[in-house]
């Protein structure tokens, strides 16, 4: 349906939600580039781009020349529009509306960034580059002070080992720093992707679409909710796959394409699927609260708009109890048995 331009208007964008993104922002702007060379292009594109389009737009909204569709007149006809489910912007909204895909596309590069590199060093072994390859420097070739800074009481072989000593101390200080850096850029961007689509109700659409079609963002959710507890706990912070699924329960609300996608989303062919995925995240798990809530949010979304999910959901049948959660139940009065006629799972009374 074409609708007047008019019809969505700045005063219905959530400042307060605004507010919190422009706080996670800051953080990845003034963070990325300290993580790596390739994170620090990225910020760098972003800011051009931003301060570019804001100067274009502060200059047509000064144009005397300026025939917006904002100048107060509703009963003006509607122009026609190519996208019929999509409303035509004022120009207001449709500067709000590119600066907010900006912002998508920088988040979810940084997450994808800092995902790919910890996969990486988790499967080589390393806890950051700089561990990674200063410690083994410096335990190769320690290099002792001059003698003219070594206190007269000290042997050369013991001066030698101090030094050796302190540098390890900075590495250790430094991979710390370095993954604590991309445990908060992690945070920060999965934020900024999920409240960057509740913005504007009017934009929420467009946004979802731009999320999962123009970006790599299912590669992302795929790759972030199938990584290993040890690589989780590792290198990131408590509630890691709780906002990831806040992300897809936000990014699949009341939109048929983008829970289509999700559905169908497999990864590669040795993989398991997304769907399967974040079913699994219905399990109770300590270093992620909330998220088996978040979790029945998101397969809510998806089953209500996706006919193909729900075929998929129809073919599933259960295979056992998951372990965890028989020694969750250990201690209790209930046993969880699977009927095998039914295929469901019934709980018991132990006596």
């Amino acid at each position: 349906m074409t609708r007047n331009a008019s019809t969505l208007s700045l005063k219905d964008s959530d400042t307060h939600v605004m507010g919190e993104i422009n706080q996670f922002l800051e953080t990845v702007l003034s963070s990325a580039q300290l993580y790596d060379m390739e994170l620090q292009k990225h910020c760098i594109k972003f800011q051009v781009e931003h301060a570019s389009s804001k100067a274009a737009f502060q200059r047509r909204s000064r144009s005397p020349f300026n025939n917006s569709s904002t100048s107060g007149d509703e009963n003006a006809p509607p122009k026609e529009h190519d996208e019929d489910d999509l409303p035509l912007l004022s120009p207001e909204m449709d500067h709000l509306q590119q600066t907010l895909k900006r912002m998508l596309d920088l988040s979810a590069t940084v997450a994808a960034h800092v995902l790919r590199t910890t996969t990486q060093l988790n499967g080589s072994g390393s806890q950051s580059p700089l561990g990674g390859s200063f410690t083994s420097a410096r335990q190769a070739s320690p290099s002792p002070p001059s003698p003219s800074d070594s206190p007269s009481f000290a042997s050369p072989e013991s001066a030698g080992m101090a030094s050796f000593r302190a540098s390890s101390v900075d590495d250790i200080s430094m991979d710390e720093a370095w993954m604590e850096c991309g445990a908060h850029l992690m945070h920060c961007c999965v934020e900024i992707m999920g409240l960057v689509l509740i913005v504007h109700e009017g934009l929420r659409s467009e946004l979802q679409l731009h999320l999962i079609n123009n970006l790599s963002a299912l590669r992302y959710i795929h790759d972030a909710l199938s990584i290993s507890k040890e690589h989780e706990t590792s290198y990131y912070a408590s509630g890691f796959r709780t906002n990831v699924m806040k992300l897809v329960a936000n990014v699949s609300f009341e939109n048929e394409s983008t829970s289509e996608s999700i559905c169908r989303y497999r990864g590669d062919e040795t993989s398991a699927s997304l769907l399967s995925f974040i079913l699994c995240s219905t399990k109770i798990d300590d270093d992620n609260p909330h998220l088996v809530e978040w979790a029945e949010f998101a397969i809510r979304n998806l089953m209500s708009s996706s006919e193909f999910g729900r075929e998929e959901m129809m073919k599933m049948r259960a295979v056992s109890v998951d372990e965890g959660t028989r020694n969750l139940m250990k201690h209790s009065k209930v046993e969880h048995v699977l009927d095998v006629e039914t295929g469901k799972v019934v709980t018991k009374k132990v006596s």
